[in-house]
């Protein structure tokens, strides 16, 4: 079965997260999908206008949300919304976006979704007295406030969002755009059609056939100076502007009955230019040719090159082939007509002609279907070059995220997993391939995430414990008290043989023939101040593991030591239990993001074109 938009190559103004759906309906029936990258919507909970929302939050009888985008972000920064309150929005995205909230949704019109269709509803002439809050963003038109005003209702408005250009490289989408890398753009709203003007000004962009969303989308394409307007969606869902490209795909698929004389042609630009483009299910604007794909790389083009030069030679060599046998032939032909003699007829040389014509035709056909065999060659060669090029890139870009990754999680090494993530967004860059674009955009979210994280001082940790342990080599020797209570003496039995244990352990003694001992009081003072010595240390060596419950377990022990068997008025102990006290809650380890988004996104990538080249294969 033919899918409906194969071949067809959408540019999307929509962010990669947003784009998605759209991407599966284009890419489930042949098409390729890109989203631009250009628009970024960012939050602005802190806004003044929230703030005052979320006061009187309970006194709103009727709430108004202009976008999906306004749903998702008005919620988050108002909260839960009263149950009594009547819920409208302009668009059927908008409405199912509340719905998949939980809010029922009173107001919202059938058709035309724009700010005019919904406060044309029967249900927002009667608001005198009302109160009613606007969830939108910032910028945009003001008609709803502006108009629900005048008819006497007191209208509040939260701008809970603003669009934005994304920070990055748009030279990339610039190049791929003068390439004729897309076929239509399918922009999601006014303001991220202006944002794709601002990022890449060029007239290619503008002479893109356009797939318009609604009338105010379509009057502002033609003042930013878009020249085609393919098709008009009912209105933003997904479903509405899939339907538009396969109107828009039928149309370019449709034969021309037809050839137009000059005079017609002429005519139909003057139209084109001069008169708005009509939404007809019988018609669609004709697409204007698309340059020549640049070629990649200075090998690639050398190489191609050198087979135009070869193309060319052996074009000549057959031409002067041909002519040659031609001579030959009319030569012959010449020597039989003066060796003819009486007995020949005529009819045995117009036989004899035929034999020398068909075999001569033969001969043409058959280096005909050379030249289409080199032809044929040449075009694979060139093909395979790129593939080559394309894959080497990939393959550099795949050993450089893991090489980041390793770097990260094994050796918590920040700066090189930055660096690794840098040189692997760079070699992406070079393909200017618009497939790409994703996996750009997940590099650039990662880097920022890294150098987010702040500095791994565990080196700094592990030095204080060293100044520490060389303090304590200064500590007068432990106090161990005697006491002549049997209770206590059996205590101290217990204790001694569990101090015991645990310097066996520490020193790796084991003997298994000679019974526990209890130490002196002497012994007992000594094995206190090894024990410290070796907790402290034992810190020292968690920090360089990584080991935060060992460490933090080593920094008890060697307090609880302190304070057990050492003099606690000495201003020596008083310090080093301070310093030790400092480090129990050090944050040695911080989190560490996850940059596994990045390499999903590049095998996405790299299946979809892999899908593409077995369904051009022969």
């Amino acid at each position: 079965m033919t899918q409906r938009l194969q071949g067809l190559r959408v540019l999307i103004t929509r962010t990669a997260k947003q784009a998605k759906p759209l991407l599966t309906l284009i890419e489930a029936e042949g098409g390729m999908g890109t989203p631009a990258g250009v628009l970024s919507i960012e939050a602005d909970y802190g806004d003044p206008s929230v703030t005052a929302a979320k006061a009187a939050l309970d006194q709103y009888h009727r709430f108004i949300f202009v976008s999906a985008n306004a749903v998702e972000h008005g919620l988050a920064a108002l909260g839960s919304l009263p149950d009594e309150a009547r819920l409208a929005c302009v668009g059927r995205k908008t409405r199912q976006t509340l719905e998949q909230a939980g809010y029922s949704v009173a107001d919202c019109p059938e058709s035309d979704f724009n700010s005019e269709a919904l406060l044309a509803l029967p249900s927002l002439q009667n608001v005198d007295g009302e109160r009613i809050l606007i969830v939108r963003g910032h910028g945009g038109r003001q008609l709803i406030r502006d108009t629900l005003q005048q008819r006497g209702a007191q209208v509040d408005s939260v701008e809970c969002y603003h669009r934005q250009l994304s920070d990055g490289d748009f030279r990339p989408l610039q190049d791929a755009i003068e390439s004729g890398a897309f076929d239509v753009i399918c922009p999601s709203s006014s303001e991220s059609l202006a944002l794709l003007s601002q990022a890449c000004p060029s007239k290619s962009l503008k002479s893109l056939p356009l797939i318009a969303v609604s009338a105010t989308m379509q009057d502002k394409a033609r003042e930013l100076g878009f020249t085609q307007i393919a098709a008009m969606a009912k209105d933003a869902t997904d479903e509405s502007i899939f339907d538009a490209l396969l109107e828009f795909q039928q149309g370019r698929r449709s034969p021309t009955t037809d050839a137009p004389t000059a005079k017609n042609t002429a005519s139909k630009k003057t139209m084109s230019d001069n008169t708005p483009p009509q939404n007809s299910d019988n018609s669609a604007p004709a697409q204007k040719p698309q340059k020549r794909e640049k070629a990649a790389g200075v090998g690639l083009a050398k190489t191609l090159a050198f087979l135009a030069i070869v193309l060319v030679v052996v074009a000549s060599l057959f031409g002067y082939e041909q002519l040659r046998q031609l001579q030959e032939t009319v030569d012959a032909q010449g020597a039989e007509l003066d060796n003819l003699d009486a007995n020949d007829s005529f009819s045995t040389f117009k036989q004899r002609l035929s034999e020398r014509f068909d075999a001569l035709n033969d001969s043409d056909h058959q280096q005909q279907q050379s030249l289409e065999t080199l032809q044929e060659l040449v075009s694979k060669t060139a093909a395979a070059a790129h593939r080559n090029q394309r894959d080497w890139v990939l393959a550099e870009v795949r050993y450089l995220m893991n090489m980041a990754s390793a770097r990260l999680n094994l050796l918590r090494d920040v700066d090189s997993a930055v660096a690794a993530l840098k040189s692997a967004d760079q070699r992406l860059a070079s393909l200017r391939d618009p497939a790409f674009f994703a996996t750009r955009e997940a590099l650039a979210e990662e880097i920022s995430e890294l150098q987010s994280v702040g500095a791994i001082d565990s080196n700094g940790i592990a030095l204080k414990l060293m100044s520490v342990s060389k303090m304590v080599n200064r500590l007068p020797p432990a106090t161990i008290v005697v006491s002549d209570d049997p209770a206590d003496a059996a205590q101290a039995e217990a204790e001694g043989k569990a101090w015991w244990s645990d310097i066996v352990r520490w020193l790796g003694i084991r003997q298994t023939n000679r019974p526990y001992f209890v130490p002196s009081k002497q012994e007992e003072a000594f094995y206190a101040d090894q024990l410290l010595r070796l907790e402290i240390e034992a810190a020292r060596h968690a920090v360089l593991r990584f080991d935060r419950k060992d460490y933090q377990q080593r920094i008890d022990s060697a307090l609880s030591v302190i304070d057990n068997y050492y003099d606690p008025d000495s201003q020596l102990v008083k310090m080093i239990g301070k310093e030790l006290r400092a480090m129990v809650g050090a944050v040695v380890f911080p989190q560490l993001p996850d940059i596994s988004r990045s390499s999903i996104e590049l095998n996405q990538a790299t299946s979809r074109y892999a899908l593409a080249e077995e369904s051009e294969a022969p």
